[in-house]
Parts: C-alpha cells; structure tokens; sequence
C-alpha cells in the first residue's frame, strides 16, 4: 500500500522495455514468482498462439497423478489448476487484435484465468470488451489485464523492491527512499492485500484500528477504495463478513441497482456478494475524473450498511488475486 501523503515513483515501462519483448516477460515472471512462488514456468516454444507463461496450481496437479483417467473428472479437476498469461510489451495501447489468437487458443486448454500484462494500457475499446465479456461469461474463464498502471503499483510495494531495482537501477536511489518511507509509515486503517482478509473484533482492541467505532449500533459507514496512483475504473472486490456469514446485498444501504460512468457505460454495484471499489489515489478524485467518474449521485466511496444485534465481529476480504490493496476507513 503507497501512503496517501507519499507521491509513488513513476516508472517509465514503456521506454524501458521498447523492443525488448523477451525481457518484458522475464520481468513479468519475476513479479508473478512473488504472488504464485515457483509454480509457474515459461510456455515452451511451439504452436499456442504466443502463450508466455503459465501459473499451475501444485496441489491440482498432485490430485491428478492420483485421480482415475476419467475425462469429466479430470477436465474438473485440471480446469482449477491453469492460469495462462500472455505478455505484450507494446509502444502503443493494446487492443484486442493484439491477443485474439491466444485468446481464442486459451479457450481450448483447461484454463481457470488468462491474465494480460502489459507495458502499456488498454484501448478503451478493448477494455469495455474484456469487462462486457467477463460479465457475460460466454467463456469458461475470466480475463484480467494488468496494465502499466497496475505495474507501477505493484513495483511501489516494498515486497517488490528487489525486481524494481533489478529492472530500474537507475532508480536506484529513489526506490531505497521510497522504501525507507514506507518502512516509517503507519496506517490508522485496514489494508487489504490481495486474497486476504481483515477483522474489525469489538473484543480485541489491540488491532490498529478504533474500535470504538464498533460499539452496539444499527449501521456501519466506512469508506473504501482500491489503493492506486490515478482513477481507472472499477471492480467488485471486496466482501463483507458478520459472523463468518456473507452480507447479503440488501444490507447496504446507500447503493443498489447500477453505476453509470459519463461515458454512459453501466456496471452493477454488487455481483455475486461483492462490493464494487473504484481504483484512486484518495477519496475524492473520482469526482472531478473526466473518463471515470460516474453520474450516479451519492459518494461513490461511502457504503452504509445494516448490521444484524449482537454481533461479535465484522471482516473485510479482499477477493481478486492479483490487484492492488484496498484501503478502508472506518466512519462511524
């Protein structure tokens, strides 16, 4: 997580990797091995449409040396086991003529995500596809692209130091600082990293977090936002817990329905029990944003939700794999 008050190091990805494809792609690999360890390795030269690296699930594989040679349950099993990544260091946005044949060939492997990383950002046409496509769900799998935006976050994080050095040694000097800072920055709120999970105990006081807040009481508002360097849309990331039981979308109060961005496209405020966060620096840029702030009145940051009586605990989860964290801040 990049602190509000400290500016984060802007790197140049798309003069850095110019001509250099193959490098790109070991750069991509080092920041994976960070969030997947060793269970991914590089595609082996060949006919697959220019799929680069490929993340395999070890305990899916042990279940496979072990399981009948059934087809139906091996495609179950094998299907939960593969994330495909193809890696496209390009001058200009990427489109989706740019990955349509890998695409097309991910479609016939057993594949449970396929992930773009790019130097560069998507065209807007090719975002609005991937997003329409994903909520259609007209193939097995969805489609995630980590665009420089992204990368620069990631590379922000003080886990990534070593391939932010490795890559941008120049840098060298700035990123020792920019650690320093981080290393001396403390949150007086919830942040969470991807996959993980954060609880708000009326009972444990201890946690960095006033738990005052927590006190008997019908509604909770609290602020959220995925932690980014600029405003670049959306995403249903973050799920709600009372108990170790699911909030329900009627629990929130002040959202339902859809958002409508000003480009007119239209997007759902929950999907499958998670809450929609904007990708920003802060919680107010999202209104004067000229490409992503959103018509729908109301603060796009505040959720207000019900809360059952006496309950005894409230998590926050973060649900994507690979994203930048998410920063909460508790109201009242």
């Amino acid at each position: 997580m990049v602190p509000r008050n400290l500016k984060p190091i802007l790197f140049n990805l798309i003069e850095r990797f110019k001509n250099k494809s193959d490098e790109f792609e070991s750069f991509c690999l080092d920041i994976l091995k960070k969030q997947h360890g060793t269970y991914i390795r590089k595609s082996q030269p060949g006919f697959d449409f220019g799929i680069d690296l490929r993340i395999e699930n070890q305990n899916v594989l042990e279940k496979l040396r072990n399981i009948s040679n059934n087809k139906k349950d091996r495609f179950l099993v094998e299907k939960n086991g593969r994330i495909i990544v193809q890696c496209k260091a390009y001058d200009n946005p990427i489109s989706l003529k740019n990955v349509a044949d890998s695409i097309c060939y991910a479609d016939l492997q057993l594949t449970k995500k396929y992930i773009i990383m790019t130097n560069n950002i998507p065209t807007a046409h090719f975002e609005q596809w991937i997003d329409i496509s994903n909520q259609l769900s007209r193939r097995h799998f969805p489609i995630e692209i980590i665009h420089s935006g992204h990368i620069c976050e990631i590379l922000n994080k003080q886990e990534y130091e070593d391939v932010a050095l490795k890559y941008f040694p120049e840098l060298k000097r700035k990123i020792k600082e920019h650690i320093k800072s981080l290393q001396n920055y403390s949150s007086n709120n919830p942040t969470l990293t991807t996959n993980s999970t954060f609880k708000l105990d009326k009972n444990n006081p201890k946690q960095n977090i006033e738990y005052d807040h927590l006190k008997p009481k019908s509604h909770l508002r609290m602020l959220a936002r995925i932690d980014y360097p600029y405003n670049a849309g959306s995403s249903n990331c973050l799920k709600i817990f009372i108990d170790g039981k699911e909030l329900s979308p009627s629990e929130l109060i002040n959202k339902s329905g859809d958002y409508e961005f000003i480009s007119g496209r239209k997007f759902p405020w929950i999907e499958n029990n998670a809450y929609t966060l904007f990708y920003s620096p802060d919680f107010y840029t999202n209104y004067s944003d000229k490409t992503y702030s959103i018509k729908t009145s109301g603060d796009p940051y505040l959720f207000i939700l019900k809360l059952p009586n006496n309950f005894k605990q409230i998590t926050l989860k973060h649900t994507l794999e690979i994203a930048p964290s998410i920063i909460v801040e508790i109201l009242s």
